[in-house]
């Protein structure tokens, strides 16, 4: 893999690991936990790797979600991560802007 690569495999672990730091304060006032576990990702631009999966649960062996890393290398954005549910499947991904932005599925867009 060379340098450039690298750099874009780096920042995008990071992003999972900044993103579920920010999942894991919000879980606590909702009375959820989470577990990480490894996720093995294999991308033609990087070749096999592993990223940390977030596994959330409402109490000890009832999983509502799972929020599982797909990509570093998307179109159109720096990484995806699926937020999977019992119900629903919702991708996520990371655009750099100066705000943060969300757009759900229904294409609504809003600035926080």
């Amino acid at each position: 893999m060379d340098e450039k690569a690298k750099a874009i495999l780096n920042e995008y672990l990071i992003n999972i690991s900044n993103f579920y730091a920010m999942l894991a304060e919000w879980l606590k006032d909702k009375s959820l936990f989470c577990e990480e576990k490894d996720h093995n990702i294999n991308e033609k631009a990087s070749g096999e790797y592993t990223a940390k999966k977030l596994i959330v649960f409402k109490d000890a062996g009832n999983q509502i979600a799972e929020i599982c890393p797909v990509g570093a290398w998307i179109i159109g954005a720096s990484g995806r991560i699926d937020l999977i549910g019992d119900f629903d499947q919702q991708i996520l991904i990371y655009l750099k802007t100066k705000t943060l932005t969300t757009v759900s599925s229904d294409e609504e867009k809003c600035d926080v």
